[in-house]
């Protein structure tokens, strides 16, 4: 890459995005490093989805204190949280395998994501019927 070019990126990057650092346990990010390798997933990638998700969940995500569940109505609630939850998963996975190579097509990886994105969809379902409502 030449150096106009480099300086463009460099633009581009410094209008467009916004750098956020996190201090970890060096276990900790070694383990995620090696995890999203193992997935074929940027580990820039991981945290900007969840970022985004979990920023759409805003305050909901807070955990619930017993006076949260003393009513059906906020029982329901916290069953429509935690299909909302297990659903941001689901297609979060369901991303993920969908932009695997076709290489990797019929190995395991993809054989424990398409079981993953399956069994998901059975919680949804179950979370679901707790209550009688359709989701």
């Amino acid at each position: 890459m030449g150096a106009a070019a480099n300086r463009a990126k460099t633009m581009w990057v410094a209008a467009n995005l916004k750098q956020v650092k996190v201090a970890v346990k060096p276990e900790t990010a070694s383990a995620f490093k090696r995890t999203c390798e193992k997935s074929g997933v940027s580990m820039a990638g991981v945290l900007s989805r969840f970022m985004a998700e979990y920023s759409e969940l805003g305050a909901k995500s807070k955990p619930a204190s017993a006076d949260e569940a003393s009513t059906k109505k906020k029982r329901r609630q916290l069953v429509n949280r935690a299909t909302h939850l297990v659903w941001l998963a689901r297609n979060g996975e369901e991303r993920a395998r969908d932009n695997t190579p076709d290489n990797l097509h019929g190995t395991s990886r993809y054989a424990s994501s398409e079981e993953s994105v399956a069994k998901m969809d059975d919680i949804i379902n179950r979370l679901c019927s707790v209550y009688d409502q359709g989701c």
